[in-house]
């Protein structure tokens, strides 16, 4: 894996922080930037242009399924890659424009090969 500029997205600081701790041991990840929800995330993507965004769905102010539609748009390259406690009940992954889903009881083991994975 090249190295690869990251924002990590989540209404819930402790999670946020978990998530950004890990990431953080991993030499190719670089963490550009934090959000706490689909709105923020959305300015940070615009701004910072990070190859990743990785982002809960379930979040005030704008959802990460809307926050990575609007992200997507935006016309540049960047990966999203979306979590959520609960599945999210999306029959076709190809209408949303996400790269991957992951369980959120399974993210710190799956993040990795999903980042490696381009």
């Amino acid at each position: 894996m090249g190295s690869l500029s990251v924002v990590v997205v989540d209404d819930h600081r402790g999670f946020r922080q978990s998530l950004i701790s890990f990431l953080r041991q991993v030499p190719a990840v670089k963490i550009l930037g934090e959000a706490a929800d689909g709105q923020e995330a959305e300015a940070l993507a615009l701004k910072l242009s990070p190859d990743v965004v990785i982002m809960d769905i379930k979040m005030p102010r704008r959802n990460g399924i809307e926050a990575a539609t609007r992200i997507k748009n935006q016309g540049r390259s960047v990966r999203v890659i979306l979590y959520s406690m609960d599945e999210p009940g999306i029959s076709d992954w190809s209408e949303v424009k996400v790269d991957r889903f992951i369980p959120k009881q399974r993210l710190f083991e799956e993040i990795l090969p999903a980042l490696r994975a381009q």
